[in-house]
């Protein structure tokens, strides 16, 4: 049975906005997958038209070029390369192929696809990350692992996986598992490129510089994405690097037309007569109220501006009605559809409170299931499975499904609480509506969070507005210095590989101290950045240890990054995925090396043993007393209205690319009124929430180090340094805004030094923007 929302949100007494959105076919070109390929005649795919942008990425790798393939969530991009990996390997069984999938959820979707098209034409893939290759070597030796690999035309694995295996490789050929394929090397596939951060993308691209290096053959290069804002940027780099032109194609995926929801509350019409009377009285008082009288007076104007207008009558005391809404009955109406419902959440626990939630109002049969990176692989996997098989109605994922995993007929997502950019709501989104028997899909939008209730109190068109933004950008920069340091520490590090450092190799070795200026090696520091460059973070490859104090017994979580330990794992930082807060961190007595975290629930906290809490809660009780709302600290935490962050004391370059060092100095809870406020601005009434911090007098230990980009400016002294704050604001929003540039890509900081005054811009990672940006533009856009 088909379900309809449109349907169920009346009978439940929802209130709700709905907007139509067209279906989306591509064109196709009058040539199936088994006119190319005959032995694809078996499988499903094989009647199938090519969409034109599969056959023009075809076509183009077939003419020896690189290509960027630039199509939404639901286009195929997989198919395009596929079919020119099958005709290569049916002529020649000595042609080989990496391709690199940024999550293991992903990877373990598309290896069934791939496996089952390299095994039609006799061929062999193999999946191979630091998990697989765990499995592999219980069962065998590591020699039979490799002669596996080179007798595989095909390696599926990530970017993490590969760059620890081509760091063994430069320093001893035998040490490396992937050394059978290296020399013989023909196509190198990326997908997903959006995917990574500017640190992560630089290192992308000094791989496929190091690949194209030690293949003895032509190295090709097929780089697909959802939606790259710079691809002639990628292009240039991988002509210049592997010697070969490069095509950019632009495609659209197959959708199926789409219905959203944005789901209001219950009541809406008991609420809006209410608000017409109080809002005709407080109009005399504040007259300002009156211009929305057209508003008011309209139902379906009122729906739009629901959030928007009840935050204000909220902030001027009013008592209205809450807008509330069930998820849990919303989404348990979909356990009857014939098709599959992906919830995304933001959070873990709010996953997992959703599928507990359901679970115990409707059974545990219930056909419902929590998907996370915490819960462990061969479940994930059974759950995907259970989902394409029609067994599994309903999938609640904080974020692991967002990245190009297929499972199947999925006609709707449940986005409860928005997420934090652009990118990722449609990354969420491309998850469903592509199969052709659907005919519909739905987007169900149900505000959960302090963010997206934040954003719809300023109106639907708000909301709207957000979206228009478009998507942040790719920072793809190959004139990023950080591209050059794994490449220039390997060729000096390296017995066997003499090729001579490059200019720009030189300049960035020279900027972070591995090369004096007179050539002289700084053995110790470049055995460092040889051991802790690794792909998701500058650390050794291993986590912090993390443990929750229960019972008086500990139980091990999942590893943090070295990264996570200093800005959101230290005494008092909350951790909202386990209800916990951070007590204590063992660490060494002479340095600031961390061995372990320890957590503990909130709600076995005994705050009176805990100075440093104790201080803290009494803190928050006395705030929310002077507010005049209740204390309740474990609602007010769920809610979202009580948020920690570690501020963090940051050195960085002065002029330009050098060491980034960040030490913890201070815990920090922010505290959200329950109810807004009220100012008037231009004639307008803004509404805001109270905001205050909260001190935790903790310890703390540990440093993160890294390389990147930052650049100090003096001022005039008498400049005023709040202004200076809010101008410095004011450019990140306008970057962001009119250049794509993500939010926290560039930060700023103002200090001041006896009677002189400095700012500083900096990127937390290295992504080049600063160097790069054009000034007198920026100006003027400013």
């Amino acid at each position: 049975m088909r379900i309809n929302t449109s349907d169920i949100l009346p009978i439940k007494g929802y209130s709700f906005l709905e907007i139509k959105e067209s279906a989306s076919t591509p064109s196709y070109v009058d040539l199936r997958f088994k006119d190319i390929i005959p032995e694809l005649s078996g499988l499903e795919i094989s009647n199938y038209k090519l969409y034109a942008h599969q056959y023009l990425a075809y076509s183009k790798l077939k003419e020896g070029l690189n290509i960027v393939l630039r199509a939404g969530t639901g286009s195929g991009k997989t198919e395009a390369w596929v079919l020119y990996f099958l005709e290569n390997v049916k002529k020649c069984a000595d042609y080989h192929a990496i391709v690199l999938y940024p999550t293991l959820a992903l990877a373990n979707d598309q290896i069934k696809r791939l496996e089952k098209y390299t095994s039609v034409v006799r061929k062999s893939a193999l999946q191979l990350d630091s998990v697989k290759k765990e499995e592999y070597l219980k069962t065998s030796s590591v020699t039979m692992l490799k002669a596996n690999i080179a007798s595989s035309n095909l390696i599926i694995t990530n970017p993490a996986f590969l760059l620890h295996d081509v760091k063994k490789y430069f320093v001893k050929k035998e040490s490396s598992l992937l050394s059978p394929i290296y020399t013989r090397l023909e196509l190198l596939v990326i997908d997903e490129i959006d995917f990574y951060s500017p640190r992560s993308l630089a290192l992308l691209l000094s791989l496929v510089t190091l690949l194209s290096k030690i293949t003895e053959r032509p190295l090709q290069v097929a780089v697909l994405s959802a939606g790259i804002s710079n691809p002639e940027e990628l292009c240039n780099f991988l002509e210049k690097t592997t010697n070969r032109k490069c095509y950019i194609i632009d495609g659209s995926p197959f959708r199926v037309e789409n219905n959203v929801y944005i789901v209001l509350g219950k009541n809406l019409e008991e609420i809006w007569s209410r608000v017409k009377t109080v809002w005709r009285e407080l109009g005399v008082k504040y007259t300002e109220l009156q211009q929305y009288a057209n508003i008011i007076n309209n139902f379906e104007e009122f729906k739009k501006n629901a959030f928007y207008l009840l935050s204000i009558l909220e902030s001027l005391g009013v008592e209205v009605p809450s807008l509330s809404i069930d998820p849990v009955e919303i989404i348990a109406s979909y356990l009857l559809d014939e098709y599959v419902t992906v919830v995304f959440t933001r959070s873990i626990n709010t996953a997992e409170e959703i599928v507990r939630a359901i679970k115990t109002r409707y059974g545990d049969q219930s056909p419902v299931a929590a998907h996370h990176h915490l819960v462990p692989k061969k479940i994930r996997e059974e759950v995907e499975e259970a989902a394409r098989e029609g067994k599994l109605k309903v999938i609640v994922s904080p974020r692991t499904l967002s990245q190009g995993i297929d499972i199947g007929l999925v006609a709707r997502i449940v986005h409860l609480g928005l997420p934090d950019s652009v990118r990722e709501f449609y990354q969420r989104e491309g998850r469903k509506g592509r199969r052709f028997e659907l005919e519909f899909s739905e987007t169900i939008i149900i505000p959960y969070s302090r963010w997206d209730r934040e954003l719809l109190s300023q109106g639907v068109e708000m909301f709207k507005s957000w979206l228009n933004l478009g998507l942040e950008k790719t920072l793809i920069n190959p004139d990023n210095l950080y591209a050059y340091l794994l490449s220039g520490v390997l060729k000096l590090i390296s017995p066997w590989f003499k090729e001579p450092l490059s200019e720009v190799e030189i300049r960035a070795l020279e900027s972070i101290g591995v090369l004096s200026r007179e050539g002289v090696v700084n053995e110790k520091l470049i055995r460092e950045i040889y051991n802790k460059l690794n792909f998701y973070e500058y650390a050794p490859p291993y986590g912090v240890k993390r443990y929750l104090e229960k019972n008086s017994s500990l139980i091990p979580l999942e590893p943090i990054g070295h990264c996570d330990l200093v800005e959101k794992f230290q005494p008092g930082c909350i951790d909202y995925s386990e209800e916990s807060i951070v007590i204590s961190i063992n660490y060494g007595k002479s340095t600031r090396h961390v061995r372990s975290v320890i957590e503990k629930p909130i709600r076995d906290i005994d705050f009176k043993s805990h100075d440093a809490l104790a201080v803290a809660l009494e803190e928050y009780r006395y705030i929310k007393m002077n507010w005049g709302e209740k204390p309740q600290f474990m609602r007010d935490l769920l809610a979202g209205r009580v948020m920690s962050e570690e501020l963090c004391v940051v050195y960085v370059p002065r002029s330009g690319f050098g060491k980034y060092i960040k030490v913890p100095e201070r815990c920090i809870w922010t505290i959200r009124s329950e109810k807004p406020r009220y100012i008037l601005a231009r004639g307008k009434p803004i509404v805001y929430y109270d905001k205050k911090t909260i001190y935790v007098p903790t310890p703390t230990a540990g440093e993160y180090r890294d390389f990147t980009y930052g650049y100090t400016y003096s001022v005039d002294p008498h400049e005023n340094a709040e202004l200076l704050r809010l101008a410095l604001g004011l450019l990140v929003i306008v970057l962001r805004r009119l250049k794509g540039i993500p939010l926290g890509a560039v930060m700023y900081d103002v200090t001041k030094i006896g009677e002189d005054k400095y700012f500083t811009l900096y990127e937390p990672e290295a992504a080049g923007i600063i160097e790069k940006l054009d000034w007198l533009e920026t100006r003027r856009l400013l």
